[in-house]
């Protein structure tokens, strides 16, 4: 095999991969006209390569010639035996976004609200927190918004499933750690201490697990 040969091969089996997608009729029509014009530019001008080189170029790269191909290419016909089209998996960002704040903000608030309260008892041990049931009120109010957020995530499209287990997850961990907070007085120092303290991984995980689930959705 000549030089010619050889390059006329490797430009044919280029386009042969590129053009896979195509109906197998059409990619052997398209193949076949392509082989047809370097056979006859070799035949006229068997010992010139420079005329092979000048058809290539007429031709244009393969990618070119696939993609002509694949504008001109009829759709292809739904038969009876046709699969159903796959349904959208486009993501929904607005739905996922709106359910990472709701679920954010109802996990936050009595979290940090059981932080606070618990905190004045670090700062002055011989006083109990003025509001040290508040939280658990404020437990019990965010229940329904959190509810309506984990629906929003869960029904959202693009979404990794980590992240949606993870923005669900976060309001079980965070109704242990408010009630604990809210319930457990004594040693006073030693439980205000613990409790103030547990809520801080709570509080940074809801933040990374929302900004994951807003990016998530803004690929």
């Amino acid at each position: 095999m000549n030089s010619s040969d050889t390059r006329i091969s490797s430009y044919l089996d280029t386009l042969a991969r590129l053009t896979t997608d195509l109906d197998p009729s059409t990619r052997d029509d398209v193949i076949a006209g392509v082989r047809e014009h370097l056979d006859a530019t070799l035949a006229e001008h068997p010992d010139d390569p420079g005329a092979v080189d000048a058809a290539l170029l007429r031709l244009g790269p393969p990618e070119r010639v696939a993609a002509a191909a694949r504008s001109d290419a009829p759709p292809p016909v739904a038969t009876a035996w046709s699969a159903p089209p796959a349904p959208s998996q486009a993501p929904t960002p607005g739905l996922a976004r709106v359910g990472a704040v709701v679920v954010a903000l109802s996990v936050l608030v009595p979290t940090l609200a059981m932080a606070a309260d618990r905190g004045q008892t670090v700062v002055a041990p011989d006083r109990m927190g003025m509001f040290v049931f508040l939280p658990f009120f404020l437990l019990l109010g965010m229940s329904t918004p959190w509810l309506a957020g984990v629906v929003c995530v869960l029904l959202a499209r693009g979404l990794t499933p980590a992240t949606r287990l993870g923005l669900t997850l976060l309001g079980p961990l965070a109704g242990v750690v408010v009630l604990a907070g809210a319930f457990w007085m004594e040693p006073r120092t030693v439980s205000a201490v613990v409790s103030a303290v547990a809520a801080v991984p709570v509080a940074v995980a809801t933040l990374v697990l929302a900004a994951r689930a807003w990016r998530e959705v803004g690929r």
